[in-house]
């Protein structure tokens, strides 16, 4: 059993695995990296891992192999939001493009490597947008329903400016 983590220092992201078992030393998935990779999530095989990377310049998903990092897919090339999310089976992974589309990305595992499928999209987000944090998840039970924290209609809101609000304030 493991844990995924993620160390910001003054020269970026890292992600850094925390064994459970043994002397529970951490490690970090890529030592020799020289950018950013962040939001580690374990398929649910424990086998893979996808995580964000900006190794090509911007945030893509990729793939590699689990807790060694071996091999490497790039599953996004739009750039995304981070993180990505694995349906319960691991055989397909969402994650959310900068454009605001919700995208699938089908899994197909091998022996020793996965083959990248159908990346396509599902939708065009309703959810509230935040790059620092998930804004949606999937239903556990086979990940056929999307949730998330919908963002209201501020279209037709109205906007009020108060001007000269101290003088006000002082009157009372």
């Amino acid at each position: 059993m493991f844990r995924t983590g993620t160390s910001g220092t003054g020269d970026g992201f890292d992600l850094w695995i925390l064994p459970l078992f043994g002397d529970r030393k951490p490690f970090p998935l890529f030592p020799n990296a020289t950018y950013d990779h962040a939001d580690g999530r374990v398929s649910p095989n424990g086998k893979w891992i996808s995580y964000y990377s900006a190794e090509s310049g911007r945030s893509e998903v990729y793939i590699t192999s689990f807790p060694n990092g071996i091999g490497r897919w790039q599953v996004s090339t739009t750039s995304i939001i981070p993180p990505p999310i694995w349906r319960s089976d691991g055989k397909e992974l969402f994650f959310v493009a900068l454009d605001g589309n919700i995208m699938s990305a089908e899994i197909r595992e091998n022996p020793n490597s996965i083959t990248i499928e159908k990346v396509r999209p599902l939708l065009r987000s309703p959810f509230v947008a935040g790059v620092l944090h998930t804004i949606y998840d999937l239903d556990p039970r086979g990940g056929q329903r999307l949730i998330g924290a919908a963002a209201p209609d501020t279209s037709n809101l109205p906007l009020n400016i108060l001007t000269n609000w101290s003088a006000e304030l002082k009157k009372k």
